[in-house]
């Protein structure tokens, strides 16, 4: 009988262990699952889409938003290098370090299949995009390519140049969530996405130079 007593005692510690480490998985699952990331999201989208949103800067993040487009860059980049032969080189390294940082942006795009933001039934978003594709934003990622590549080639000369258009590439990714049209995490990752697409070419450049 005494044993007997002895092995229930130990089932019912096994038990309680057992018990214990399910509620502390249950527990990490709900701080850093995937449900407890998509909430997160939700909250930051919200905080800068309902709660930065102003009557008077609608207009502002609508015109700054609207320089990220590829189209729009693309005619900047071609006029510039047509009509300033001083500053052809640096609209060509431009150009292709947006189109590098572009298509590689489209696989991983079409990779994560992720949903707009504007899907939301209390989003008012600025733009008729939705769907999934999401993930990383477009406009910054071409966006920081082109910052990061002229804070690299005007780094010695006229550094002024690349902080400014790193804060101009900033305020882009800010409006993308600001209109309503992407995620935080959708422009963190696109700026690195831009960043690296400027370092391999800065690098490249350099060994061949």
């Amino acid at each position: 009988q005494g044993a007997q007593l002895t092995l229930r005692s130990v089932e019912c510690s096994v038990l309680s262990v057992k018990g214990t480490v399910s509620t502390l998985n249950t527990q990490h699952s709900t701080l850093l699952g995937p449900a407890a990331l998509w909430r997160l999201d939700q909250e930051w989208f919200r905080a800068v889409h309902e709660g930065s949103r102003r009557e008077w800067l609608d207009p502002v993040m609508w015109v700054i938003t609207s320089t990220g487009r590829g189209h729009v860059q693309g005619v900047v980049l071609l006029l510039v290098g047509l009509f300033s032969k001083r500053a052809r080189p640096y609209a060509v390294a431009c150009f292709w370090a947006a189109a590098l940082s572009g298509l590689v942006r489209l696989g991983i795009m079409r990779w994560a299949d992720r949903m707009r933001p504007s899907n939301f039934a209390f989003a008012e978003p600025f733009e008729s995009v939705y769907g999934t594709s999401s993930f990383p934003s477009g406009h910054t990622t071409t966006s920081f390519a082109i910052a990061f590549t002229l804070f690299f080639l005007t780094r010695t000369t006229r550094p002024w140049v690349g902080w400014v258009t790193l804060g101009w590439a900033g305020l882009v990714a800010f409006s993308r969530v600001y209109v309503g049209v992407h995620f935080p995490p959708d422009v963190l990752a696109a700026a690195a996405l831009g960043m690296l697409a400027a370092t391999v070419l800065e690098l490249r450049r350099r060994r061949t130079a």
